[in-house]
């Protein structure tokens, strides 16, 4: 692994250009999911909106209520993530330094492959989109968490950009 490094170092530029496609690649997810929403049928009595994945049958009355009621569980929904997506990363902090870690990183059945099973999860989630608007992207966290596997927890250069970024975007929230 040492020898892949020398021959292609990480330069700032590779990381931004390795961010920039993680958030194209984000932002097009997103875009894609929100266009799936639509008014599917309207009556005098009820609206029928199509989200992709459920109805909503609402009559035309309660709609404002209705989207007061999405924006609240939009930001819950962006909170929980957050708390969650903080939590992983102090987690990570906390037990990259182990000697257990050093040993075996996130191999199977080994003692840290639940928490990067849990930031997949999370990645995977559809919620983690989210996060964009925060600053966030959760890829970046496993990627982290793979380069202190690689460095067997030693502070890099990834590590160090990284770090920097999740330390600023968190202190801000």
């Amino acid at each position: 692994m040492d020898a892949i490094r020398a021959l292609m170092p990480v330069t700032p530029l590779k990381l931004f250009i390795m961010r920039a496609f993680i958030l194209i690649v984000f932002v097009i997810t997103f875009i894609s999911c929100n266009n799936r929403s639509s008014i599917k049928e309207t009556t005098q009595d009820a609206l029928v909106i199509n989200n992709g994945y459920s109805s909503i049958i609402t009559k035309p009355d309660s709609i404002e209520k209705n989207q007061e009621k999405e924006v609240e569980l939009v930001v819950l929904d962006a909170n929980q993530v957050v708390e969650e997506f903080e939590l992983l990363y102090k987690q990570l902090l906390f037990f990259k330094d182990s000697q257990d870690f050093k040993k075996y990183g996130f191999a199977i059945n080994g003692p840290y492959s639940e928490w990067l099973n849990n930031v997949q999860d999370l990645k995977d989630n559809s919620k983690s989109k989210l996060l964009l608007s925060e600053g966030i992207i959760v890829v970046e966290l496993e990627l982290l968490g793979l380069e202190y596997v690689s460095s067997k927890g030693k502070e890099t250069t990834v590590t160090r950009h990284f770090n920097t970024i999740f330390s600023e975007v968190l202190d801000k929230l």
